[in-house]
């Protein structure tokens, strides 16, 4: 609830449904008149994935780093294979930033393009989530 003029409200990001708003209006004398309709918020899954990076230690663009809306961060899985289908990377941990190293090793991959596939789930709707695509590593 609100009596500022022209107020605002955010819906909270994990939680999509059907809201009910409702503008209640008071005029000079007293009288009051008011207007309720129904509000669908859909869910609002995001995932924000690079499709390269640069990690020559120069401290701009290092690693491979995601972020994301509505994600759920307990159920979150993220693979990467080299062009032969070798896992490289793997993690269950949305915020572990691969920096082009080869399954935590010592030993770093070569230039190239890399498969990632990500699965997890919108923590609004519960909706599995199947992410596929590329990463491009330049020195």
């Amino acid at each position: 609830a609100s009596t500022e003029w022209s107020p605002s409200f955010d819906f909270p990001l994990d939680q999509s449904g059907e809201y009910t708003v409702t503008l209640v209006v008071e005029n000079q004398w007293g009288c009051t008149d008011e207007e309720a309709r129904n509000l669908l918020v859909n869910e609002s899954f995001t995932m924000f994935i690079p499709n390269g990076f640069t990690p020559d230690m120069d401290g701009l663009n290092d690693a491979w780093e995601l972020h994301g809306i509505d994600v759920d961060e307990t159920d979150f899985h993220v693979l990467i294979f080299d062009r032969w289908g070798r896992k490289v990377f793997e993690s269950t941990d949305m915020h572990e930033a691969w920096v082009g190293d080869n399954l935590g090793g010592s030993f770093f991959v070569q230039n190239g393009v890399y498969t990632y596939l990500i699965t997890t789930r919108s923590i609004a709707t519960k909706e599995r989530k199947v992410l596929k695509g590329t990463v491009t590593i330049t020195r």
